[in-house]
C-alpha cells in the first residue's frame, strides 16, 4: 500500500521541483524535452566540468585547460576494467594526442598479470595514485573533467557516486 502512495508523492514532488526558479543543467535532448514538459526554467544544455566555448577544438570534447580524465577502484581487481580502460584511453589518444592526461585513483597494486599488460601503455600521459587520503582524492575529483568507469559488474557503484557528488559527467 504504500507503494501507492509513495510513487504520486514523488510526482509531486519531483513537478514542484522542477517549476522551481532554479537551472537545469541537462546532457542531451530528451533530458531537455522531459524537463521543459514539466514546466520548468530555465534550461541549459551544458556538461559540468566541460568549458562553454566549444571553438576552436580539434576533438570532439573540448575539456578544462590543464584537466584530466579520473577513474577510481580498487587496482588488484580486474574486474573493474582496467585493462579495457588503459586500452579505450589510449585509442582515444592515438587518435587525438592533445587529449588530457588519465589518472587512475585507487588502494592496492595492480595484479601482476595487469602490471605486465599494462606497461606497453607506459608511454601514454597516464597517472596512477596509490592510496592517497580521502582530502587528496577529494581534490582530484574536484579538478578533473570526466570521471571513466569501465568495470564489468558495477552499474552505478561507490566511486561513480562519489565522481557525481564533485557534479563529474560519468
Amino acid at each position: 500500500n504504500i507503494l501507492k502512495i509513495q510513487l504520486p508523492f514523488l510526482r509531486y514532488l519531483e513537478k514542484k521541483v522542477l517549476r522551481s526558479k532554479k537551472i537545469f543543467l541537462v546532457e542531451n535532448s530528451a533530458m531537455y524535452n522531459w524537463i521543459e514538459s514539466q514546466g520548468a526554467s530555465p534550461i541549459i544544455f551544458w556538461h559540468p566540468g566541460v568549458e562553454d566555448n566549444f571553438k576552436n577544438s580539434s576533438y570532439p570534447i573540448h575539456l578544462k585547460s590543464k584537466s584530466f580524465f579520473i577513474s577510481l577502484g580498487r587496482l588488484n581487481e580486474a574486474r573493474k576494467g582496467w585493462a579495457r580502460l588503459f586500452e579505450a584511453y589510449s585509442i582515444a589518444v592515438d587518435e587525438y594526442p592533445e587529449l588530457p592526461k588519465l589518472i587512475i585513483v585507487g588502494s592496492g597494486d595492480f595484479r601482476e598479470f595487469d602490471q605486465k599488460q599494462f606497461e606497453r601503455f607506459s608511454a601514454y600521459p597516464i597517472q596512477v595514485f596509490k592510496d592517497v587520503s580521502d582530502y587528496e582524492r577529494d581534490a582530484l575529483l574536484g579538478s578533473a573533467s570526466y570521471f571513466l568507469q569501465t568495470s564489468y559488474e558495477e552499474g552505478l557503484g561507490l566511486a561513480a557516486l562519489e565522481a557525481m557528488s564533485f557534479a563529474l559527467p560519468l
